[in-house]
């Protein structure tokens, strides 16, 4: 698995938010609470070097993640889920979601798209739907 500053990154969830979550459809409260307990637990278990936690991973949804994103920052504290000894961090390293722009990995045009500047653009302009 890749590493950031010899920190193994911890992925929380696979497409469980959102409408089309695959088998779970968390709501954003939900989703964010359990988040952070799980930022608790991987401070506590690692106090000098947690892991990155990366979420939602999840299909993107622009309403789904800007109350799951207002959820995790509005309740977050340092004094409940974090070491007071070391900086405050945030409650997320990294926010992940899934992108399919490019369609099904069987097109025999996918090479194509890949380098498509304008295809990477559009995910970029649905990330600006976030609020």
């Amino acid at each position: 698995p890749p590493r950031a500053g010899g920190r193994r990154p911890v992925a929380f969830g696979n497409e469980l938010g959102g409408a089309q979550g695959i088998a779970a459809h968390l709501p954003p409260e939900q989703y964010a609470r359990e988040l952070l307990e799980l930022r608790a637990i991987l401070e506590a278990t690692w106090p000098e070097r947690p892991p990155l936690l990366l979420a939602p991973d999840t299909n993107f949804d622009a309403e789904w993640f800007g109350a799951f994103l207002a959820n995790v920052f509005a309740n977050s504290s340092a004094e409940d889920n974090f070491n007071a000894s070391q900086p405050q961090r945030p409650p997320l390293d990294y926010v992940t979601h899934h992108m399919y722009p490019l369609g099904a990995g069987d097109d025999a045009e996918l090479r194509i798209r890949a380098v498509d500047p304008k295809k990477l653009d559009l995910s970029a302009e649905r990330l600006k739907l976030v609020q």
